[in-house]
Order: C-alpha cells, then structure tokens, then sequence
C-alpha cells in the first residue's frame, strides 16, 4: 500500500459507500458491493492499478445510480458518467488529489 492515506469513504449519488483493501482472489481486482454499500480493492496492486480499480468500481456505481441499462446508447452512457463522476469529485474533495498521488507515484 502506498503512503498515500487511502480513501475509506466515498458518496456516490445519495449512496455513501465504505472503501476497505485487501487481498482478493486472483483476476478480481475490485469489487462493488450494493448491498452494504461497499467498495473492496485489491491491496497488492500497485498504486496505479488500485487507482483504476477504485474508478472503476466508482462507475459501477455511478452507473447503478442512473439506472443505466445494458445497452444504452453511447451519448447517454457517457453524458451520465461524466456527469455522475463530477458530481463524485464534488462530494469527495479529496479523491482527486489522492488518486493523483496513487497514479503519480506509481509510475
């Protein structure tokens, strides 16, 4: 884990969403849970990679949060998650700056 202090609670729409690291099984990477409202990244990446997980699973939510379905249409696909990844880093004001650190110092 990086010495960067990790995020260990975010809101996403409405939703406030847990944010815990450890070790997950092989190819899972992360992992968004609906049900306890809880994001789970894998803590043996490295800093980069547990940045893009974490906005990754960030999206699921975003995604859950306007009900998009499987199949939108690209505009509308990316029209909500931008919109809804703004409205993330407005609520989270440090997730942007932590996730520079985490991508930063990974390279």
């Amino acid at each position: 884990m990086s010495a960067a202090r990790p995020i260990v609670a975010l809101k996403i729409g409405r939703a406030k969403y847990k944010v815990r690291y450890r070790r997950l099984l092989p190819h899972n990477l992360g992992r968004l849970f609906f049900t306890t409202r809880s994001i789970v990244v894998d803590d043996s990446q490295s800093d980069f990679d547990r940045a893009d997980t974490l906005l990754h699973e960030i999206l699921h939510a975003v995604w859950d949060q306007h009900k998009l379905r499987a199949r939108v249409s690209e505009e509308r696909a990316v029209t909500a998650l931008a919109t809804g990844l703004t409205a993330v880093f407005c609520d989270n004001p440090g997730l942007l700056s932590h996730l520079e650190r985490l991508i930063r110092d990974g390279r």
